[in-house]
């Protein structure tokens, strides 16, 4: 039923204050004018009407029952006031006022003036008068539709904000303190909305009129409301923050503020960019923590495109620190709608412009002469970045983190010193290629996304009977933990220590080499394979941009590319083209070869977002009580699970075939989850390098369908694997793979963090061990390799 006093409130009320108000200042008007005004503000009043309409009520409800069955007086009181204060702000401040010209003799019959003054005054020329009326008109007539269009659109914006206001308290992500919370969080943003969808009002209040410092405070505190803007909603340390380091983001924000203004050249624009850019920042820095672990470093950048084409897996949920600073920055919107105009002349807004390139300059001098490392005492935390930023500022750490991005030289390094090392290495490869009577196998390369054992986090609670299965796998050449540089994300870092041999360890923290280097002319398996006369395939069911594979696999001189166009409706799970697509598709290709073939196969069904709801088809697995509480891990899990009983199927195929097939599987990272989930899988965890390096274990395996001897169990990390798979296959590397089965030996494995002696403990990269020296060698050997324009290219082809 609908209530009389709801539709008092929805229609009556508001019919006859706006029929009153339209009456009295469209007088002037014609009926058509009139007739259009009318349309336009009442479309603008619906869409504001549908905004009120669902803030006092926990669920959607018909548009004229507002209050559904939790009525009371206060909403009652707050939506009428809502209504009252829209029609008063959207009240224009003066009417059209035509601008007509009187001849003098209408003004004398008019005894306006007298007929003496008129004798003395130059006639009007009516038409070029008329004309000019009729431009001014025009340009009005423009204005309006421009102005109409604008309110429009912040009305939809604002409708949109509510939206998604209203979905995350019903998911309870916000506004749980109270039962009023809510109410008050809609009723503070519907009259921020109304205050910055009609500003005029504000505009020309006689008491901001007075207050002329209003402007000069307002850019004052601009700087700490950017900062606030950032760090609320990344740093939940921020009252701890040190008065220092608060200071210098100050100074930095101050700085931004100064190039913003001046450079864009007006005032309120470059407010707007100012505090757009300062939201964007936080928001991105918040979920970029939330779906991956860690926040924004440089190299993210360079990746924005595959970001944006995995983005529809996660869940952008907001919390109440979203909510904040939404709300602070749709006020600041409205602070500025307020300021007056800026009226610098031409040639003063040149002179600003050349300030602002100047700070430029002196920003861009400054940031290669000084450290900022050393001079603000930054301290670097690579295990957990974000300490660095919650104690340092987003800011001065993340400039931090981009200075640290140059590659530098290795001390002592020298191509002598780089003859020396490879001098020095014994001939590891096998022999099995130079046999007459050896059979070149087809060796097939599968990096699956996200996949790991859990397990080992944990002592009791993860095993998963899908694992029983992985342990059972039969024909196995090698089985083991597989150490890797990257955790939730980052997955061509791992693509890039496999095939090249590379290790992130040796390159700058949150490097993305893909990315950031030229991969032309570095050494891979795709180049050695196919010196050993191999047909060489990349396959991955995603956007070819992603990672910028399609150029580095074209640098890698691999044959073909197989991309997402390239699979015809191929089975999903979550909006992912699942495994058992991608080994149909490595299979289709299999057949096609007529000479052996190196596949190398990455693919995407595990990726993060572990939205429980978009499993769609796949079964649920069934999982302990304990783990049912965390639906992102049984998300995971399930996936996972479907992803043994695809390995499981690719390998049937295998073992009946007759020719020499060899197969590498091996995950590139473990998932991130929600801070819950993460508590709850890491929570036997030590701060110790043992146990963080535990983060960074995925399971490996080759196998092969012709393989009938004992199983290797061997852990090692990424960047040895591509060796050690050479050596099985029996394909002829290179001096570079050579060092590295060398290598291997004394350095068990080595990862972004640290390397592990083959006694099985980790060390950092600054303690002082029995192999030091080999890591330092690595270290030359890999800069020799990537970026020594004059290197020796003999080191890293394969010699006939």
């Amino acid at each position: 039923m609908i209530c009389v006093l709801d539709l008092m409130v929805l229609i009556i009320c508001p019919s006859i204050c706006f029929a009153y108000i339209e009456k009295r200042r469209r007088e002037e008007e014609n009926t058509g004018e009139r007739r259009k005004r009318i349309v336009q503000i009442m479309l603008q009043w619906s869409l504001l009407a549908i905004l009120f309409a669902v803030i006092f009520n926990k669920t959607w409800s018909p548009f004229f029952s507002l209050f559904g069955t939790n009525r009371s007086v206060l909403k009652y009181v707050l939506a009428i006031l809502l209504y009252v204060f829209f029609f008063f702000m959207s009240k224009e401040t003066g009417g059209y006022r035509k601008n007509v010209q009187l001849t003098n003799a209408e003004l004398i019959n008019a005894n306006l003036i007298d007929k003496e003054i008129t004798e003395s005054v130059e006639p009007v020329d009516l038409d070029e008068k008329g004309a000019e009326d009729k431009n001014k008109k025009r340009v009005n007539s423009n204005r309006e539709k421009i102005d109409h269009c604008l309110k429009i659109g912040k009305v939809l914006i604002a409708m949109l904000f509510l939206y998604g206001m209203k979905v995350n308290y019903r998911n309870e992500n916000i506004c749980q303190e109270s039962t009023e919370s809510f109410t008050y969080a809609v009723a503070i943003f519907a009259f921020l909305a109304i205050c910055w969808i009609y500003p005029q009002r504000l505009q020309n209040l006689a008491i901001i009129k007075k207050i002329r410092g209003i402007p000069y405070v307002f850019y004052l505190i601009t700087p700490i409301i950017g900062m606030y803007l950032v760090e609320y909603v990344t740093n939940p340390d921020l009252n701890k923050m040190s008065s220092y380091y608060i200071h210098i983001n100050l100074v930095l924000f101050s700085i931004a503020l100064f190039i913003f203004v001046n450079l864009i050249g007006h005032r309120k624009g470059s407010l707007y960019v100012y505090y757009t850019v300062a939201l964007l920042i936080g928001l991105a820095d918040h979920y970029i923590y939330i779906f991956r672990g860690k926040p924004i470093v440089p190299p993210d950048f360079y990746s924005l495109g595959t970001a944006y084409q995995v983005a529809g897996n996660y869940n952008f949920a907001w919390d109440d620190t979203v909510l904040r600073v939404v709300l602070l920055f749709l006020a600041c919107l409205v602070i500025i709608q307020m300021l007056p105009k800026d009226h610098r002349t031409k040639k003063q807004r040149m002179v600003g412009r050349g300030c602002a390139i100047g700070a430029i300059l002196l920003v861009v001098i400054s940031f290669h002469s000084v450290s900022f490392k050393d001079q603000f005492k930054v301290k670097m935390d690579y295990w957990t970045p974000r300490y660095t930023y919650y104690r340092s500022g987003f800011v001065l750490s993340f400039l931090t983190m981009f200075q640290n991005m140059q590659v530098k030289e290795p001390a002592n390094y020298s191509s002598q010193v780089v003859d020396e090392i490879y001098a020095n290495q014994a001939e590891t490869t096998t022999e099995e290629y130079e046999k007459e009577e050896y059979k070149k196998p087809t060796v097939i390369a599968i990096m699956n996304e996200t996949f790991s054992n859990l397990a080992v986090l944990k002592e009791k609670g993860l095993e998963q009977d899908c694992f029983e299965k992985w342990d059972a796998i039969t024909n196995c050449m090698a089985k083991g933990n597989l150490y890797v540089s990257t955790i939730g994300g980052g997955t061509c870092n791992t693509e890039f220590e496999f095939l090249t041999g590379n290790t992130i360890g040796n390159l700058p923290y949150g490097a993305n080499p893909y990315e950031l280097y030229n991969m032309k002319g570095i050494s891979n398996l795709a180049q050695i394979f196919h010196k050993n006369g191999y047909e060489t395939l990349a396959i991955h069911p995603a956007a070819e941009r992603n990672w910028n594979r399609k150029n580095v696999y074209r640098n890698f001189t691999f044959d073909r590319f197989l991309s997402l166009k390239d699979f015809d409706n191929p089975v999903k799970y979550r909006n992912l083209v699942s495994d058992r697509s991608c080994y149909d598709k490595v299979i289709e290709e299999y057949e096609a070869m007529t000479e052996p073939g190196f596949i190398f196969n990455v693919t995407i069904q595990n990726h993060s977002g572990y939205d429980i709801t978009k499993l769609g088809s796949l079964k649920r697995l069934e999982v302990s009580s304990e783990i049912a509480q965390y639906p992102d891990l049984v998300t995971y899990l399930t996936v996972i699970n479907e992803s043994v009983n695809a390995l499981e199927d690719l390998l049937a195929y295998f073992r009946e075939v007759d020719e020499p097939v060899i197969i590498c599987f091996f995950g590139d990272h473990q998932p991130h989850f929600r801070t819950d989930t993460s508590q709850y899988i890491y929570s036997e965890l030590s701060s110790s390098i043992q146990d963080c390096q535990k983060k960074y274990t995925v399971p490996y395996l080759i196998w092969s369908n012709q393989y009938t001897g004992e199983e290797q169990n061997i852990d090692m990390s990424a960047n040895y694997l591509g060796a050690y798979l050479l050596e099985q296959a029996g394909v002829k590397g290179t001096s570079y793979t050579n060092y590295l089965r060398n290598l291997q030996k004394d350095v068990s494995a080595i990862n972004a963090f640290g390397y592990m002696k083959n006694d099985g403990i980790w060390h950092a990269f600054d303690e002082t061990t029995t192999v030091s020296e080999q890591i330092k060698e690595y270290k030359i050997i890999q800069y020799n390799s990537m970026f020594d324009e004059y290197k020796k290219k003999a080191y890293y082809q394969v010699q006939e």
